[in-house]
């Protein structure tokens, strides 16, 4: 995974096993408050800083992950150039339809009963668009993720 994203020009870096955080710093970071860019860390190939070591470097991807095969993958989208949608699966409770959607009226004919998670919320944002829901978008990178939510990928269109 770590080596296609970089391949499509994503840097990566490593998430901790099983966590959505990055790694942890090496020591001497942790101990030691420093701007990622004073860090001489980076620059010798490790991952502290998380999404500040992020790579598309070959070398450095096949050494971090050869070394920890059960981290995780992540991508620094802002200089991936991305815009990942993350949609939970999780039922919550909705709020009042002022709040559901910021800025996008919702008027009183549409009834929101069943709406519970944000696969629910985002197909409502379609149709109140007349879009089909992004969720169910084949043409689309869609990542599942272990919740049973998802993430959707869409490069920036005004970079």
């Amino acid at each position: 995974m770590a080596r296609w994203c970089a391949r499509n020009g994503w840097p990566v870096h490593p998430l901790a096993a099983g966590h959505k955080t990055p790694v942890a710093n090496c020591e001497p970071c942790r101990q030691q408050r420093h701007a990622p860019a004073d860090c001489p860390c980076i620059p010798a190939g490790r991952w502290c800083h998380g999404f500040h070591a992020a790579t598309v470097s070959d070398e450095r991807i096949d050494a971090w992950w050869s070394a920890h095969p059960g981290w995780g993958v992540g991508v620094s989208c802002g200089p991936a150039d991305l815009v990942v949608i993350d949609v939970d699966a999780h039922a919550a409770e909705v709020p009042d339809r002022s709040r559901l959607l910021p800025g996008i009226p919702i008027g009183q004919q549409v009834d929101l009963t069943g709406l519970a998670t944000g696969f629910d919320t985002l197909a409502l944002l379609a149709a109140l668009r007349g879009r089909p829901s992004p969720a169910e978008d084949e043409r689309t990178l869609r990542v599942r993720t272990p919740s049973g939510g998802m993430h959707i990928w869409y490069r920036n269109p005004h970079p």
